[in-house]
């Protein structure tokens, strides 16, 4: 029979020793939080809150005629008119060497009837002049803007009122001709061109003291 394996005291202190050792030491993992990154949106300018499109609707044209006919040939009120038809606005990029930050164009359907009108806020010539003609700002969505000079001197005035001028001031006995009066500087537009919508009005006088009118748009965005 054979004999039974013999364990020594050495190889029992051994085995215990591995069977009370301790578990490994733990470890503290530590993470460090990200620092956030603080997103610095660029500056809004001018240009970028300047509008763009085009609206069309409805102009209502109040327009008061005047005359030297009062006492002393004193300028006086001798009629007014409303007139209504179809009007067309477009805001866009402004011309070479324009201080604006758009170029506004405003016409009628039909320009060369009373009541009928055209205004451009700048124009180039064939020659490469910039011609400015209106001073507008634009702030989220509102226009407002005067008009600084007509370039009557040039002959490249741009901003008319048309309107049948009398051959005799005082009396219709001569006649009238449809003219196209040049608008005068300081007036001014004011009013909006939305997303949907926009709604201007224009006051002022022709240049000639013939006419005053105030004209008022009811717009729609087309595009």
């Amino acid at each position: 029979t054979a004999a039974a394996p013999t364990t020594t005291r050495a190889a029992q202190r051994t085995t215990a020793a591995a069977t009370d050792a301790p578990y490994p030491a733990e470890t503290t993992t530590t993470y460090e939080r990200p620092t956030p990154t603080r997103t610095t949106r660029p500056p809004t300018t001018a240009a970028a809150l300047a509008p763009r499109g085009v609206w069309e609707g409805t102009a209502t044209a109040a327009v008061d005629y005047y005359a030297p006919c009062g006492a002393n040939f004193s300028w006086i009120q001798v009629g007014s008119q409303s007139y209504r038809q179809r009007v067309q606005v477009v805001a866009s990029a402004p011309v070479t060497g324009e201080t604006n930050t758009f170029q506004l164009s405003v016409s009628t359907a039909n320009q060369t009837t009373e009541g009928g009108f055209t205004m451009v806020s700048s124009a180039r010539t064939t020659t490469g002049l910039t011609l400015t003609y209106w001073r507008l700002t634009a702030t989220g969505g509102r226009v407002s803007g005067r008009l600084t000079s007509t370039h009557t001197a040039e002959g490249v005035a741009q901003n008319f009122l048309y309107s049948n001028k009398n051959l005799d001031a005082c009396s219709n006995r001569l006649g009238s001709v449809l003219m196209p009066l040049v608008m005068d500087t300081g007036t001014t537009i004011s009013g909006t061109l939305g997303d949907g919508s926009g709604a201007l009005t224009v006051k002022g006088r022709t240049g000639d003291m013939l006419r005053g009118f105030t004209l008022t748009l009811d717009l729609s965005r087309t595009r």
